[in-house]
């Protein structure tokens, strides 16, 4: 195959929690993590994205995280 010579594994990345799609090698990425969740609905949430589709995921984060003021 093609990518089996490639030094460090896997070409495309990390995959988007939300769209699905791999996460290119040094593409704008964000991880967010949902710490404040206790009964560990929001765990699979938690990851990479892209820095666009983060967007609407880092705002819920921070009211569930409760970093109201983005600190």
């Amino acid at each position: 195959m093609a990518f089996d010579a490639m030094k460090d594994g896997d070409p495309w990345g990390p995959i988007c929690r939300s769209c699905r799609q791999p996460i290119a090698r040094g593409a704008a990425m964000e991880t967010i993590r949902f710490e404040n969740d206790p009964d560990r609905k929001l765990e699979e949430m938690n990851g990479p994205y892209h820095a666009t589709c983060a967007k609407p995921f880092k705002s819920m984060a921070r009211i569930i995280n409760g970093n109201f003021w983005g600190r």
